[in-house]
């Protein structure tokens, strides 16, 4: 009995280790990235109310994200989510708002996605070349 729990316990510490990998984006992630937000219609009680494309901009760093969409400039930091295959998911949590940002970040192609929050479409972003 006693060896039993030896080799769970071995067997469980094992899966505790391997479960606890820390995602990092690679430095060749880390850049700068241009691109417009689509113009969209936006419900309102009054009608509705064109919103025209919107150029947004967004830096990569090691720990945080600068979101400049507009004339509206943030800085906040991520979490990677998830990693596939093919791309990152980043969330950006912003103090005070109740929604978090959601950035695809492709592992092919030199681009971002920005997740639009309704009605705003989801926004493609290039690398900007240093």
């Amino acid at each position: 009995m006693r060896y039993v729990l030896v080799i769970v316990v071995f067997i469980l510490s094992g899966f505790a280790v391997t479960a606890q990998k820390e995602l990092k984006l690679a430095k060749k992630y880390l850049a700068d990235y241009k691109g417009i937000i689509p113009a969209y219609i936006l419900p309102s009680s009054g009608g509705e109310v064109r919103v025209n494309e919107t150029p947004i901009e967004v830096t990569i760093n090691e720990s945080t994200i600068e979101l400049t969409i507009g004339q509206l400039r943030r800085k906040d930091n991520y979490v990677i989510l998830f990693e596939s295959k093919g791309y990152f998911l980043l969330e950006c949590k912003v103090e005070n708002e109740p929604v978090a940002e959601r950035i695809v970040v492709y592992k092919r192609g030199k681009k971002i996605g920005r997740d639009g929050i309704y009605p705003q479409p989801t926004a493609i972003l290039f690398k900007q070349k240093s």
